[in-house]
């Protein structure tokens, strides 16, 4: 039977059942690694002594790390100009791809060529 999209009661509990252990390991797993690292940052440890509580210390050095802040600039930088270019080129390339113009199969293969190549190529192996 073909139900489209909409889904059943009992097909939403099985979609649950099964999508639920992953859904825990991946909160767990990103919230309490996110948390360890929070809480361990307030820490001077070398992992061979007990830790010692460093307060923001650890913060502080890092804001007046000359290099630390120059490295953080230049990732903003990097964000703020490569992400929307990409996004751009991305949907221009997208909507030339699916007009209907002269010479765009072929295109669409040269653009594909590498994709499908080592697919290919890993399904010979």
């Amino acid at each position: 039977m073909n139900y489209g999209l909409k889904l059943l009661g009992r097909e939403k509990i099985w979609l649950w059942v099964m999508l639920l252990p992953t859904l825990i390991g991946l909160v767990f797993g990103t919230v309490g690694s996110l948390l360890a690292t929070l809480g361990l940052s307030f820490f001077d440890w070398d992992l061979i002594n007990k830790p010692t509580w460093a307060g923001l210390s650890n913060y502080e050095a890092l804001v007046k790390n000359a290099d630390y802040v120059k490295a953080f600039t230049n990732t903003l930088k990097f964000s703020a100009e490569y992400v929307p270019a990409v996004v751009i080129i991305s949907l221009l390339l997208a909507v030339l791809l699916n007009r209907k113009i002269r010479g765009v199969g072929i295109f669409r293969t040269i653009y594909f060529l590498p994709a499908v190549t080592s697919a290919v190529a890993s399904a010979l192996v």
